[in-house]
């Protein structure tokens, strides 16, 4: 078996581009966005931050009410949309900032014990090491849902080389730039666009 390769698009829904929590460095990236999806040569997933009507009685509810299942700020951008359809891209709602899953997606069946339980670290990163041959994750916000993610990834996949697009992922510009930097300081591959 060959070791699969992984891009996964964060949230790129329009609550988080022009919603109501609207950042302009989130539409500024789209077509870098739609770019990876297109380029990309793996499988290709995507996140979905999925709340209902309770959000304000959640911890999460600090926040200004947004992607509300089934309301327009919750759907992903037309453009972004449209090339995650045509690579066949999994869907995933979550409900929160990390998505717990990720095992049972990249190695199916193979990361559960007999009796249900997910196996241990130890062995999912071996695991990992044999099947995965990379993970690129891109998308927003890169302080939030970007890097919970990807700590959750690297808990369960620690010798996976994992790759943060930072050209593609967006932020307010200090929460990017300090994401990028713990995340750098954690082992992970950020990806940087060349010099012109």
């Amino acid at each position: 078996m060959n070791p699969k390769e992984y891009l996964i698009v964060i949230d790129m829904q329009k609550d988080f581009i022009d919603g109501s929590l609207e950042n302009a460095d989130a539409k500024a990236i789209i077509g870098a966005v739609v770019v990876e999806i297109r380029e990309w040569k793996g499988y290709v997933f995507y996140t979905m931050d999925t709340h209902g009507a309770d959000f304000k009685q959640t911890l999460e509810g600090v926040l200004p009410e947004h992607c509300i299942k089934g309301t327009e700020g919750w759907k992903f951008e037309e453009s972004i949309q449209q090339a995650l359809d045509d690579a066949y891209a999994t869907r995933i709602e979550k409900p929160t900032f990390g998505y717990l899953g990720w095992a049972k997606h990249f190695l199916g069946d193979d990361a559960f014990n007999a009796d249900g339980s997910l196996k241990s670290q130890e062995e999912l990163a071996k695991l990992g090491k044999e099947r995965i041959k990379r993970i690129r994750l891109v998308g927003t916000c890169t302080d939030i849902c970007v890097i919970s993610n990807a700590m959750i990834l690297r808990a369960m996949f620690k010798d996976t080389p994992i790759e943060i697009v930072e050209y593609a992922c967006a932020a307010t510009p200090g929460a990017q730039a300090a994401a990028i930097l713990v995340m750098e300081r954690c082992g992970f591959t950020i990806i940087r666009k060349a010099a012109a």
